[in-house]
């Protein structure tokens, strides 16, 4: 029933004229808590995502879904998606890190000013490459215990073998 509810808001915030009238109301606190909650559900956290994202794109709708719920830590910590339960497979991490990125994008548009970036961009590209160094040293670690692994095969090796399998 939630998930039902998420998605009703969602296609609600299509309509300019409904947009304020939700974000004034008690749904966006409600959705921040349910999307504290319940990250480890992929599916009503991508829908919650999907919906914020819907939110935020309206002008008149952005600061109070923004600054009425402090919810860019909340998001800040989704934005790997390490937290989605492990018996969901990268497919759903993979579309809850796209929608989360989008997400922090419509923040990160709103938050330059005079081609300065404020404070929630300062903190967005500092988690995104906190990320991004994170995946780096995760995949430099798996190298190192398994160099074979991220190296082809030398075109020369793969003719000896031959030729020594051929004797």
């Amino acid at each position: 029933m939630v998930l039902q509810v998420i998605m009703f808001v969602s296609a609600l915030m299509l309509e300019p004229k409904c947009a304020p009238l939700i974000t004034s109301s008690r749904v966006v606190r409600s959705f921040h808590t349910i999307f504290q909650d319940k990250q480890s559900d992929h599916e009503i956290t991508l829908q919650l995502l999907f919906c914020f994202y819907r939110m935020l794109r309206h002008p008149e709708t952005l600061d109070e879904v923004l600054y009425g719920t402090n919810m860019l830590p909340d998001l800040l910590l989704a934005a790997d998606s390490t937290n989605v339960e492990p018996r969901y497979d990268n497919h759903y991490t993979g579309q809850v890190r796209r929608m989360c990125d989008s997400v922090l994008d419509v923040i990160l548009d709103h938050d330059i000013h005079e081609g300065e970036v404020g404070e929630f961009g300062r903190q967005i590209r500092r988690r995104r490459f906190e990320i991004h160094n994170a995946e780096y040293w995760n995949l430099m670690r798996h190298r190192d215990a398994n160099p074979t692994a991220f190296h082809d095969d030398d075109p020369d090796d793969r003719d000896h073998e031959y030729s020594h399998s051929r004797k």
